[in-house]
């Protein structure tokens, strides 16, 4: 199965989540669902593979970028 997880804004915003919940990835952390935290250890596996300065979020902005886009083109 595929973790999934979601990526927090703030480290300092992860510090009131349960520890179980909580993996950091590189200078990032993430979220998984408390009731799916097997996630955590699926999502640990990767740490040696993504680079500490890695941005998460840079992947997801050009999809999003992407798809307004094509909304735009669409109108």
């Amino acid at each position: 199965s595929l973790p999934i997880a979601c990526l927090l804004e703030d480290a300092k915003d992860s510090h009131d989540l349960p520890d179980e919940s909580r993996v950091s990835l590189g200078a990032q952390s993430l979220q998984v669902h408390v009731e799916h935290t097997c996630d955590v250890e699926a999502i640990q596996q990767w740490t040696g593979t993504i680079p500490g300065d890695a941005d998460l979020r840079e992947p997801l902005d050009r999809v999003r970028e992407a798809l307004e886009e094509t909304l735009r083109s669409a109108a």
